[in-house]
């Protein structure tokens, strides 16, 4: 089967996936019973998420990294976010702690990551064959 030529552009096949990505979610957050709040909340978390991994893919594609790296790197960030994520959804409803100590601590490690993230990205710049 051959795929047809609009998608095969970059740009209208990401398109694409970003309005279904986007119809999936809010059709699964309505269909659990989340109300209005939840729908903005997982829809702007949603936006965070795919900000996150098309800008980390893009510069690393900028950088000089092959695909595959890039692809990497965007998927791990993508999976730092979403770990994020349930980690601060499961402290919220835990209700143990409050709004900031949750924000600082997530902060912190986010930062952290980012930290391990970039070294590894130093170490792969200075040791990979030119």
């Amino acid at each position: 089967m051959e795929v047809p030529a609009f998608l095969r552009n970059g740009k209208i096949l990401i398109a694409v996936f970003a309005v279904l990505a986007t119809v999936s979610a809010a059709g699964a957050i309505l269909a659990i019973g989340g109300g209005t709040e939840e729908l903005l909340l997982g829809l702007g978390g949603g936006l965070v998420a795919a900000g996150a991994t098309i800008g980390t893919y893009l510069f690393s594609v900028r950088a000089g990294h092959p695909h595959s790296h890039a692809v990497a790197w965007a998927g791990t960030i993508f999976g730092t976010v979403l770990l994020i994520a349930v980690v601060a959804e499961l402290l919220r409803s835990s209700g143990e702690l409050a709004e900031l100590q949750i924000a600082g601590g997530l902060a912190g490690g986010v930062g952290i990551t980012l930290v391990i993230l970039a070294l590894i990205g130093v170490v792969d710049r200075y040791t990979s064959p030119a």
